[in-house]
């Protein structure tokens, strides 16, 4: 399996690269944490898939939490873009049994490294549209947390992730970071699972009314990118004295 490299060069240049395509691609990064922890501690995220983007977007809300990064993602995508591999990804090969578990052993040894780290892992296996309900589950993230609990027990939150355009040329990202769940030793996998898929939903249902309702102000900005053409030349006509 390809396994998550931190490099005293590669690692630095990659985070700065995925921050610039981040900032360019996306009018702002906006997130909202439930119940912060006062200091950085080991967590296990499970997400929302909704866009290619969503690796990145993580990446980000890691950094501002001051955690290392970790995601899962399919080996046979990470072979195509190894570079990731410096940003936190290592893969997964779901069609052999033997990588799978290999992947959640390397997973377990992540979640039990000293420096505190956020690992992301999406239920779903798959990108699909932020609005269907129930949301798609696998029991992989159930499986990673009681693998992960046996020695100690384990933070999970679920992680919502939502694209909107709000009328502008560029989207904005919006990710809503919901209330952790200790997760202790002997939790059943199958009860586990269900509870975690209802706290994904929760969260998820959460940032969508949030969005309806424009309720916004407590969602922290990450990120700035850079202005859309309509916002560039408003900019441009209000130096002329134009009202816009």
């Amino acid at each position: 399996m390809i396994v998550a490299e931190k490099h005293p060069f590669f690692t630095p240049f990659w985070q700065w690269f995925i921050e610039s395509s981040t900032r360019n691609h996306f009018s702002s990064v906006r997130c909202l944490v439930v119940q912060p922890d006062s200091l950085p501690i080991t967590t296990l995220w499970h997400g929302t898939h909704v866009s290619w983007w969503d690796g990145y977007l993580g990446l980000q809300l890691a950094r501002h939490l001051q955690l290392e990064f970790r995601v899962m993602m399919l080996e046979e995508n990470l072979k195509k873009y190894r570079f990731l591999r410096f940003a936190g990804a290592f893969g997964i090969d779901r069609g052999r049994s033997r990588g799978a578990l290999e992947s959640l052993r390397y997973a377990v040894s992540e979640l039990q490294q000293p420096m505190p780290r956020a690992l992301l892992m999406f239920p779903s296996g798959e990108i699909g549209s932020p609005h269907l309900r129930p949301i798609p589950f696998e029991s992989g993230v159930a499986t990673l947390a009681n693998l992960a609990a046996k020695n100690q027990d384990l933070r999970v939150r679920p992680l919502a992730f939502r694209l909107e355009y709000h009328n502008e040329a560029k989207p904005t990202a919006y990710l809503r970071l919901g209330a952790p769940r200790v997760v202790a030793v002997g939790t059943s996998s199958a009860a586990l699972t269900d509870l975690l898929r209802d706290d994904l939903e929760q969260t998820a249902n959460a940032l969508h009314q949030d969005l309806l309702e424009q309720q916004l102000e407590a969602y922290t900005v990450l990120l700035r990118g850079g202005l859309g053409i309509a916002e560039q030349w408003d900019t441009i006509r209000r130096s002329f004295g134009v009202k816009v």
